[in-house]
């Protein structure tokens, strides 16, 4: 484990390996720390660096649950209304376009399915309110420079899911990019999810508030790390739903292929 200079751990982390702890406000890991490997710091005692407890003792890391495929049949399977796309595949900067409307219109969740988009871009300066549960699910996604919020005062859930589901993951493949999305409104929390790559453009001040689930994880993504409830134990929008499972293993999820990159 490295810290970047502005990461923290506001928990406790267990870590197999070494761990260096450079930069950022201490604590740096609010809770106790458990390491196999050899700790360093910058500077000062690692009492500083970690807020609770420190224990060097031999790791063993549990295996990452299997993964958790998402597609369109798995959301019908869930209760998912059906929104297909209309209009143009790229919603840009001070164009009108339909689709904004129509996802705050919607009153149960619905796949937005923009499936015969090869590419959805959505660049602009206005804010996409959610009027519940929603599925952006298209091949390849790009969202830039706008805001999700919600129609009302209830939390809701996005998921922005690739439906690219190809064996191979080359260098070149990218399922989502973002960059610059902000998520003022916290009723709102989002998962990105990629078979392949999810690259995460840190520039606009935004940060990605949900969880990331993909195989490769482009940058060092700026994150408000939020559980996003699973779709198939959906009980009514939002992200404390009783007893429902969460999709993500861990926040930065990666998948695990037979296949080469």
């Amino acid at each position: 484990l490295r810290d970047k200079g502005s990461s923290r751990v506001l928990g406790n982390a267990v870590v197999g390996g070494k761990v260096t702890l450079s930069g950022g406000t201490r604590p740096v890991i609010g809770g106790s720390l458990t390491h196999g490997g050899a700790l360093s710091v910058a500077s000062g005692s690692p009492a500083s660096w970690v807020g609770g407890a420190i224990n060097q003792t031999p790791v063993t890391i549990a295996p990452a649950p299997p993964w958790r495929t998402l597609n369109y049949d798995r959301f019908i399977a869930a209760g998912f209304a059906v929104l297909p796309w209309e209009g143009a595949c790229d919603v840009k900067y001070s164009t009108a376009h339909p689709m904004p409307a129509k996802i705050a219109a919607i009153t149960r969740p619905t796949i937005i399915d923009a499936r015969a988009c090869p590419t959805l871009t959505i660049k602009t300066d206005i804010t996409v309110k959610l009027g519940d549960d929603a599925v952006l699910l298209a091949p390849k996604i790009n969202l830039e420079a706008f805001t999700f919020g919600s129609t009302d005062a209830t939390d809701r859930n996005l998921y922005v899911v690739s439906s690219n589901n190809a064996a191979s993951c080359p260098a070149t493949r990218t399922d989502i990019e973002v960059s610059g999305v902000n998520f003022t409104d916290k009723r709102v929390a989002g998962l990105l999810y990629g078979e392949c790559r999810v690259t995460i453009n840190n520039w606009g001040g935004g940060f990605w508030r949900g969880s990331i689930y993909a195989r490769n994880i482009s940058n060092v993504p700026l994150l408000t790390y939020v559980p996003v409830a699973d779709p198939d134990r959906i009980g009514g929008g939002g992200t404390t739903v009783p007893g429902g499972t969460k999709i993500e293993p861990t926040p930065l999820s990666v998948r695990n292929l037979s296949t080469a990159p």
